[in-house]
């Protein structure tokens, strides 16, 4: 069942503390791939209509762009297109017109709105534990307000168990659904249900058949430069890089106000519709802000511990003078810069890193 649970718990989402991880394989230089800021001919003409962006325009005139958050880095070309995420070491490329994102080991695909925002998105994985070969595909549905927000998402999960030594196959299918209320354009609630929908597989029998979480949000002060958060990243937690695509602009616009205080409730149900378990959390946010505007820290309380995400920014475009002081963190010190000047070096996580980070992911949700 443990297999198992490593997918479902995978596919039902939501962390609550961002655990940090480094992978080795420094040079792997023959696994580096083409030059991810290299502009796509088959961009739209007119990215700030059509696509969507995380380039922020500050009080002085100049642009930045999120370069780093916590342990995430990104790579944009020249349209304001997030084109690489690093996370954890492991570098993911976007190709917009293939419509993928692509890493070492796997190929996601997805398809875009006329906003610019991803309207459907599906994964696919295989794994060969000797004794059984596990083959699995997700696929999400993304449906969006008229002022560009996402309100919902559906998504159906069916994984196959192979069993060399019998040649026998199960199957077991579970469904997704969750739900985000905006009021006057603040997030104001995230409500997620996922269930056991169809399957051959007798372990799917055991305490767990579905999971029904809500999120309740009260924000605080004006988000003035419409910034993306972690916390709400964690709520838009799709696929392996879900929470970075959000971050970058790809599942619709940011909140008008800052998150303040979070409370989670979660509960779970066997296949007979008894409660099995049942949790809350309470979280806490307040923000370190820089001179400019930008957010430069994410400061989340719970009743057990503390936890600080920072943000660091490169300018976008031009190179201020030196001698500017409304430009917060940006540039990292190193006088700003356009981030397109940087590209990756690619340093892939190995495949045990990645099963490592996959199950750090499933146990922060449960």
């Amino acid at each position: 069942m443990k297999k198992l649970y490593r997918k479902l718990i995978y596919v039902l989402m939501f962390a609550a503390v961002a655990t940090a991880f480094t992978a080795c394989d420094k040079d792997d230089d023959k696994n580096k791939p083409d030059d991810p800021t290299t502009i796509d001919p088959n961009e739209p003409t007119n990215p700030s209509t059509a696509t969507p962006s995380c380039v922020y325009t500050l009080p002085t005139g100049y642009k930045v762009v999120l370069s780093k958050l916590g342990s995430d880095e990104f790579i944009y070309n020249e349209s304001g297109r997030v084109t690489g995420i690093n996370r954890y070491g492991d570098w993911a490329i976007i190709d917009y017109s293939a419509g993928t994102i692509t890493d070492k080991y796997d190929t996601y695909n997805f398809t875009l709105n006329a906003n610019g925002c991803i309207s459907s998105m599906t994964e696919s994985w295989s794994e060969n534990q000797g004794d059984e070969i596990e083959n699995g595909t997700t696929t999400y549905q993304f449906t969006y307000t008229s002022d560009n927000r996402l309100s919902k998402v559906e998504a159906t999960s069916k994984v196959n168990f192979t069993y060399p030594d019998t040649g026998v196959t199960n199957y077991i299918t579970d469904k997704y659904s969750c739900d985000y209320t905006w009021e006057n354009g603040s997030l104001t609630k995230i409500v997620f249900k996922a269930w056991v929908d169809d399957w051959d597989y007798p372990e799917a029998e055991g305490d767990y058949y579905s999971e029904e979480g809500t999120f309740t949000i009260q924000s605080s002060q004006e988000n003035s430069l419409r910034q993306y958060t972690k916390f709400l990243s964690e709520g838009y937690d799709f696929s392996d890089y879900g929470e970075e695509l959000y971050l970058c602009g790809l599942f619709g616009a940011a909140p008008n106000r800052l998150p303040a205080l979070v409370i989670y409730t979660n509960k779970e149900f066997d296949i007979n519709g008894n409660q099995t378990d049942s949790y809350s959390r309470t979280s806490r946010y307040t923000y370190d802000m820089n001179t400019d505007g930008t957010i430069a820290s994410e400061i989340e309380q719970t009743d057990y511990s503390t936890y600080t995400t920072n943000y660091t920014y490169e300018f976008f475009g031009q190179r201020p003078p030196q001698n500017d002081d409304n430009s917060g963190n940006v540039g990292g010190g190193n006088g700003g810069g356009s981030s397109w000047d940087k590209a990756p070096q690619y340093r892939p996580a190995s495949k045990s890193a990645r099963k490592g980070l996959r199950a750090r992911r499933a146990l922060r949700r449960r």
